[in-house]
């Protein structure tokens, strides 16, 4: 069995009393290669204590001596330039913190990283683990929230190229008290306290190796990915001809996991089975645990022909088939890989159309379906198949809103939703919503359609209620710009067409660092559905959940799918996504089948 080669840039007090010591117990395993210092002295005593065969001044001798594994421990100022050129030569990295000094070239690592298949490691002290861990989990499931404090690192005191120092802080930075009195340094470095236990990584830990993940487990490769075009008839549309496209990847081993694009129309499920037979030798044989690093690598595949579109489809149900098989190899639910539900369930609202002529006949019904729900509320789509003909009138879209309110009682929430079909300008939706916000509406959604930021400005200025937008967004990238008009108080996001379980979950950070909601449009197959479930139990930004009235054929025939319970719904207790799918099924509603 062949050594990893190891190179060492910048081997500092930190490296000498951790990392090198670590991995010479490995010696088995590991071949010391190369190290660099910039002081010669000190180079040659490194060199030879550790049997180093090449010793340079220049870290680019180190890489160019050919090395698997590579340890940057150089000043944190060019950790960017030695981990970049490490990644770039093909090597794994390890990199001491802070990782980097600006953000954008930490994301540049990473991205770096993914693109090459190479493990990028950010090590820290066994004193720091408690604060990491706990970051690392609030991150998870929160997002980045508002910088409260920035503390430079290094004596300069600076946090960045161009970056000036905050008042009030010291100028040796991290490492440095106020007054200018030193912190106590950690264990292994010169100055610290005797007799306290030294700081070791674990002498059990093989390092790994090529096809292994760091944790030890094998990688789950991938074998096929596959498409599947369905159409089915919607009763909550009035019998609607809909479309979706599932996806499946297999691993080697025989596991699956399932994804859906929720396409709607023939011509857009058809290519999208196009794009993912594409990508589907893009992701044969890689390892389908790596989610962030496969929703990368199809993001940059697709370069030309998306970003939007049948492509960001395509991408998105790729992404949820590999949560699902990620969460099936590993024994857990989505929402738990997610950091955990926030809540025991989320509260439900009836999503549906209104389509009956009689109005009161219509709320009536809308009010049965809520009691029998125990929803805390419904939103009505105006504009849509039926009789209602809802979204056209003033008086009878107020009648209406009347109605609804007299059927539900003063508690349930009434939400509107203006279809695609209806067109009104900025003047119409303010004179509609104010005749609304007489009978204690919640939300309008889509009154000015998908990209009216001005419009929406001028409709928030002159009402109270909430203004929802968002689900015809396709990237993580336009729900960031629409957040940053400050025009949106309930952001739209559907899974299934918004970059998948990743493209969700990062739009719910978004959300909830910028103070708005988050809310799922899960109004199609029992994949999407339940991803959408999975990633809005694990988001302190979503505050409820839709669900439709009338049992849709994908949910009952194709898979079982969560129902509410006392006016509740959370995500089932299998693994992955939790839904089955009943492959046998898939033939009877296969487009053009």
């Amino acid at each position: 069995m062949s050594r990893l080669r190891l190179g060492v840039i910048g081997a500092g007090s930190w490296a000498m009393a951790a990392h090198l010591p670590a991995l010479a117990r490995r010696r088995e395993e590991v071949e010391f290669v190369a190290v660099c210092r910039p002081d010669e002295p000190a180079l040659h005593r490194v060199a030879q204590r550790y049997d180093f065969a090449v010793a340079a001044t220049d870290y680019r001798e180190v890489l160019a001596a050919g090395v698997d594994i590579c340890v940057v421990a150089s000043p944190p100022a060019v950790h960017h330039e030695h981990a970049a050129a490490a990644l770039e030569a093909g090597a794994h990295v390890l990199c001491e913190k802070p990782m980097t000094l600006a953000a954008a070239h930490a994301w540049h690592l990473v991205e770096l990283a993914a693109r090459a298949d190479r493990q990028l490691l950010v090590s820290f002290g066994w004193n720091y683990q408690p604060m990491i861990v706990a970051a690392k989990r609030m991150v998870e499931r929160h997002g980045i929230g508002r910088l409260r404090l920035a503390v430079p690192p290094g004596r300069g005191g600076r946090a960045g190229p161009g970056a000036p120092r905050r008042r009030g802080l010291p100028p040796g930075g991290a490492g440095q008290r106020a007054g200018g009195r030193r912190a106590r340094p950690h264990q292994g470095q010169p100055g610290a306290r005797r007799g306290r236990r030294p700081y070791r990584r674990g002498a059990g830990a093989a390092l790994p190796r090529r096809g292994q993940r760091p944790d030890g487990g094998t990688r789950v490769r991938i074998a096929a990915v596959q498409a599947f075009p369905l159409a089915y008839d919607e009763p909550n549309d009035a019998g609607g001809r809909r479309h979706v496209c599932l996806v499946r990847v297999r691993a080697e081993d025989g596991q699956v996991g399932w994804g859906e694009a929720v396409t709607i129309w023939p011509e857009a499920t058809r290519a999208v089975v196009a794009v993912v037979d594409g990508l589907a030798e893009l992701l044969a044989g890689r390892d389908a645990l790596a989610t962030t690093r496969l929703w990368t690598a199809v993001r940059e595949h697709t370069w030309w022909y998306g970003i939007g579109g049948i492509a960001t489809f395509a991408h998105a149900a790729v992404d949820m088939a590999l949560w699902d098989l990620r969460g099936r190899a590993t024994g857990q639910r989505v929402a738990d890989l997610l950091g955990g539900p926030v809540r025991d369930g989320q509260p439900c609202v009836v999503s549906c159309h209104a389509g009956r002529a009689d109005l009161a006949e219509g709320a009536a019904e809308i009010a049965d379906w809520v009691a029998g729900t125990g929803a805390s509320g419904v939103k009505v789509g105006f504009g849509k198949r039926g009789e209602a003909a809802l979204g056209v009138d003033h008086a009878r879209d107020v009648a209406f809103v009347r109605e609804l309110r007299a059927a539900l009682g003063p508690d349930p929430r009434i939400m509107i939703d203006i279809g695609a079909r209806i067109r009104w300008d900025v003047a119409t939706a303010v004179r509609r919503v104010r005749a609304f916000e007489e009978h204690d509406l919640h939300w309008i959604e889509e009154p000015l359609g998908a990209d009216d930021p001005e419009g929406y400005a001028t409709l928030r200025a002159k009402t109270s209620t909430l203004i929802a937008y968002g689900e015809r967004e396709w990237t993580v990238r336009g729900v960031d710009r629409i957040l940053r008009t400050g025009t949106v108080d309930v952001l739209g996001v559907d899974p299934g067409r918004t970059e998948g379980v990743t493209g969700f979950a990062r739009a719910c950070a978004l959300a909830e660092a910028a103070g708005r909601q988050a809310n799922a449009h899960a109004w199609a197959g029992p994949i999407a559905f339940a991803a959408a479930l999975a990633v809005s139990a694990a988001s302190p930004a979503c505050h409820q959940f839709e669900v439709q009235p009338l049992p849709n054929p994908l949910h009952t025939d194709l898979a079982s799918s969560p129902r509410p319970e006392g006016g509740r719904i959370a995500p089932p207790p299998g693994p992955g996504l939790g839904v089955e799918v009943d492959e046998h099924a898939l033939d009877h509603y296969r487009l053009d089948g």
